[in-house]
This record gives structure tokens, C-alpha cells and sequence, in this order.
């Protein structure tokens, strides 16, 4: 009888440690919590000898992860480097992936479909089918008349508003201007929009915007259902749980990323030297070529 040769057992995470990679790591870590260190201050925080800390920093520098400033020669995260990587990273990612993503999770999580709108124009496509990366097929609605076409209308500009046609698509539907407004300054307050049999009587929804690494609001998503599904006590549980899930596709999409706007340069003057004033007129500008020379006197 031939017995057969049980497969080794699969190794743990644990087998696979490479502690010099995890002190890489650690290094990357310091600096971002604390940048401007010194090769010793670093080393103490990670628990290494500064001669096998600085082996590693070497990597990193010629990696383009860390630097050194011009003047004081101390340790930072090399931001050009990291730009970079991030932009290749984010160009890569597939947007529909996270979005076809949270329509099952939703349904999952509330028994309603999930919806994704887009906002095109004044009108809100639902999106119901993709292909590729850029390319959506769907059904447009009345942007003012549905939860997901007013998240998105609460974070458009004003032009877009101005071509919304406030048509009555139900006896719910807010057709005044300013009223509409109010409804879209309260959006924007709490973070989403509600759609109260406005678009059919029989029915409500909540929606939500999802944003990319600039922050800026791209789609929307949301759930709806009919009104008797969708009871006043219910809603703030499936308010929470559509917020979750449009930031889950916020994140997906680098919207954890919003804060790498270009930096802010304060400079606080505390005081400042005018030139003095010329003794003759310039003549170099249009002003001081017709100006008749006068002679001018100083103080003091």
C-alpha cells in the first residue's frame, strides 16, 4: 500500500517576517508622525544602532523616499517621490469597481437596491449598467426631484442649478427656487439628501456623494424603496448605512488623499523697508514720460 505524502503545513505570516523590512517600514512611519529628525532621534525611536539605522535610510534616500533639507541636513519623507507613486496609484484605479461594489452591499445591508447617479447637466443619470472604465448606461431623472440628484446638486455650482426646469413630477415635488435652495443648504449641513415622494408619491430615498482625492463630489449613491419600507424610524439607520458606504468608495477612490493639496505659505511680516522714493521722475512708464521734471526735496 502506497501512502501518499500529506502537504507540508502552509506557513504563518509569521514565517514570511523580514525584520529589516519592518524596520524600513517603522522608519517611514517616524518620519511621518514627526518629520525634520535627526539620524539619532530616529534610531532611538525605532530601537536600532544608529550605524544599522543609517544602512537603511541610505535605501531609502536612494529610493526617493527620504531626504534630507537644505540647510539642517535632517530627515523627511521624500514628498516628490510619494507624489508620484500616489498619482500612478490612483490613476490605475477602476472607479466602477467600487461603485458596482456597494450596490449588492447595500441591498445586503437594507433589502433596497443600491443606486449610482452621475449628474450630467441639470439631469441625474442612474447608472445601470457599465462598460470599461469610463462608460455608463442608464436612465435620466429630474436631478431636483431625487435624493441622489439633489446630493449632487447640493455640491454643484450655480450655473448648474440655474438650467434645473423645477417641473411637478409629483404633488411633493419642490418646484420654487428657494425652496429648493433651503433643501439643498440642509444637504449640504448634515451630509446627504432625502427624496420624499417626490419624484412618486409611493416612494422615498436617500442619497449621498462620493468623492475622489480632490474632494470633489463625483457620483452619488444611495438606496429607495416604497414609503411603506422606508418608515421615519428606519431612516437614520439606512441614512448611516448609505454615508458608509459612500465613504468605502471614497476611500477606494483616494479620498483619504484630499489633504495633498498644495501646501499653504504663511508668511507673518513683521516689518518691512520701502525703497525711497526716486529723486526725478521715472521715465520709463507712460505716467513719468509726460511728467515735467521737478526738483524735489528730502526731509532730514
Amino acid at each position: 500500500m502506497v501512502r501518499r505524502r500529506q502537504p507540508p503545513p502552509l506557513a504563518s505570516a509569521e514565517h514570511y517576517r523580514v525584520k529589516a523590512v519592518e524596520q524600513t517600514l517603522q522608519i517611514l512611519d517616524v518620519l511621518a508622525e514627526s518629520p525634520d529628525l535627526a539620524l539619532p532621534e530616529i534610531a532611538e525611536r525605532i530601537g536600532l544602532a544608529t550605524p544599522n539605522a543609517h544602512k537603511l535610510i541610505l535605501h531609502l534616500q536612494e529610493a526617493g523616499l527620504v531626504e534630507t533639507g537644505l540647510i539642517d541636513k535632517r530627515y523627511r519623507l521624500g514628498a516628490r517621490r510619494l507624489a508620484a507613486l500616489t498619482e500612478r496609484s490612483l490613476s490605475t484605479v477602476s472607479h466602477w469597481e467600487a461603485f458596482r461594489a456597494s450596490v449588492p452591499a447595500l441591498l445586503a445591508l437594507t433589502g433596497m437596491h443600491g443606486l449610482v447617479a452621475k449628474l450630467v447637466g441639470s439631469r441625474v443619470v442612474f447608472v445601470e449598467q457599465t462598460r470599461g472604465p469610463d462608460l455608463a448606461l442608464g436612465r435620466a431623472f429630474p436631478a431636483h426631484a431625487t435624493s441622489l440628484g439633489k446630493a449632487l446638486l447640493a455640491e454643484a455650482p450655480v450655473s448648474v442649478l440655474d438650467e434645473v426646469v423645477l417641473d411637478a413630477w409629483s404633488t411633493k415635488t419642490i418646484t420654487d427656487r428657494e425652496e429648493l435652495e433651503a433643501d439643498l443648504a440642509v444637504t449640504r449641513e448634515r451630509g446627504w439628501a432625502l427624496e420624499d415622494g417626490e419624484l412618486d408619491v409611493r416612494r422615498r430615498s436617500v442619497g449621498a456623494v462620493v468623492r475622489d482625492h480632490r474632494g470633489t463630489a463625483v457620483a452619488a449613491i444611495g438606496i429607495g424603496g416604497v414609503t411603506k419600507a422606508f418608515p421615519d424610524e428606519r431612516l437614520p439607520e439606512f441614512v448611516g448605512q448609505v454615508l458608509d458606504e459612500a465613504q468605502k468608495i471614497t476611500d477606494a477612490l483616494g479620498g483619504a488623499l484630499g489633504a495633498l493639496a498644495p501646501p499653504r505659505l504663511d508668511i507673518t511680516v513683521t516689518s518691512a523697508v520701502e525703497p525711497p522714493v526716486p529723486p526725478v521722475p521715472r521715465t520709463d512708464t507712460p505716467e513719468g514720460s509726460h511728467t515735467p521734471k521737478r526738483s524735489r526735496t528730502r526731509d532730514g
